[in-house]
C-alpha cells in the first residue's frame, strides 16, 4: 500500500512469520507511524518500533516480532 509522502509498503506472511518491505521513492526522508508493532530490520539491523524513518530512496525489510 501507499505510505504518506510517496512511499510504498507490502506485507506478506510466510513460514518465517510476517514480513514487510518498505520503500521510499522520494528525494527526501519519510516517516511512517507503526503503532504498537515492533519489527526487526533485516537490512539495517536493530529493532524498529513506534516510527519508521526512511531516508531518501531508502528501503527496509522488516520482520514482525
Amino acid at each position: 500500500g501507499a505510505l504518506p509522502g510517496g512511499g510504498s509498503a507490502r506485507a506478506w506472511v510466510g513460514r518465517g512469520g510476517r514480513a514487510v518491505r518498505v520503500m521510499n521513492f522520494n528525494a527526501r526522508p519519510v516517516r511512517a507511524e507503526l503503532g504498537e508493532a515492533r519489527y526487526d530490520d533485516l537490512l539495517g539491523g536493530g529493532l524498529i518500533e513506534g516510527v519508521l524513518e526512511l531516508e531518501a530512496y531508502g528501503a527496509r525489510l522488516l520482520t514482525a516480532r
